[in-house]
């Protein structure tokens, strides 16, 4: 008969661990993330809690995180939109110049037209931009994480911004 009672008592214990375990999990379902973990013990239920407030506590991190990151991408995609405007009016600008003025001479048109293309060349660096930061927002990039010299990559960033110029 005494085991009988205290097997009810570990019983009703467990019950009340799993309704509180329960409870911590609807809090974290109503986006309470503000839970008590001073209580604990090293019991079996109490471990199964500890588990849940890591996850809680990780999955707080990776939505604030994708949060930050869309963020970071409207940004990113609100000032690419911004940047393309002014090389596409400077483009319109000078092909109206060219073609409102049939009697320009071939030195100043000749400079419009290179600097169209350096407008150009500017363009194409923006829009390729604009579809690396859609892939990167689709989760469509693999990154492979390898060491690489750095002098070789600045050195040809160095070149391609010469090129730009």
């Amino acid at each position: 008969m005494q085991y009988f009672g205290v097997f009810l008592k570990y019983n009703k214990s467990k019950d009340k661990k799993l309704a509180e375990i329960t409870r911590y999990i609807e809090e974290i379902n109503n986006k309470n993330y503000k839970l008590d973990i001073d209580d604990n013990t090293e019991d079996e239920l109490s471990i199964l809690k500890n588990e849940i407030y890591k996850t809680t506590v990780m999955l707080k991190e990776v939505a604030e995180n994708s949060r930050l990151d869309k963020a970071n991408l409207k940004d990113s995609l609100s000032d690419i939109s911004h940047q393309l405007k002014t090389p596409l009016t400077s483009i319109t600008i000078m092909l109206d110049n060219i073609l409102d003025n049939k009697d320009m001479d071939e030195d100043t048109r000749n400079d419009f037209i290179k600097d169209i293309k350096r407008e150009i060349i500017n363009v194409n660096f923006l829009v390729e931009t604009l579809l690396k930061l859609s892939k990167l927002d689709a989760n469509s990039v693999i990154f492979i994480n390898k060491e690489e010299d750095i002098r070789k990559a600045i050195t040809g960033e160095h070149k391609k911004c010469i090129y730009y110029m």
